[in-house]
């Protein structure tokens, strides 16, 4: 009899371990099954509303007479200079239009949407090192790189 005791005995301890085993695996089970519907679609693109470009359908969807409106909704940090590095040259965004310096970020009140296609923004680095010479007299921010629509 007591043999059938012991053996009883282990059989409760051993599903009262799976149990807590159970019940440990259970909150990561909950997290991987409600990551799956965060999965971006099959084919599509995810919205990040921190891109470095904006497209032509995003440009279009904007109700705007210049760029400089459809920049400011879309992506207004872009605008934005921040302090400057230098107490002798100014710090500014610039505008470059299809690869040459078309002027200061309040360029972009005088471009019409209709004719771009793409609008892209390039850190101080990158800007520098692509385009050489738009530092001449003053301290590059950033760049907004606009492409006009070939016809």
């Amino acid at each position: 009899m007591e043999t059938r005791r012991t053996s009883g005995a282990r059989t409760g301890r051993s599903r009262l371990r799976y149990a807590r085993q159970i019940l440990l695996a259970l909150p990561l089970l909950v997290l991987l099954g409600s990551s799956l519907g965060c999965a971006p679609p099959p084919g599509g693109q995810t919205f990040r509303p921190n891109s470095n470009v904006i497209s032509e359908e995003d440009i279009r969807a904007v109700p705007a007479s210049n760029l400089f409106d459809v920049v400011e909704r879309l992506r207004p940090l872009w605008l934005r200079a921040g302090p400057s590095r230098s107490a002798n040259l100014p710090t500014e965004v610039v505008v470059i239009m299809n690869d040459m310096y078309f002027g200061p970020v309040e360029s972009l009140r005088s471009i019409s949407p209709e004719a771009v296609f793409q609008i892209r923004y390039m850190d101080s680095a990158g800007a520098t090192a692509q385009f050489p010479g738009i530092e001449a007299s003053r301290h590059v921010a950033g760049a907004i790189i606009v492409r006009i629509a070939r016809r």
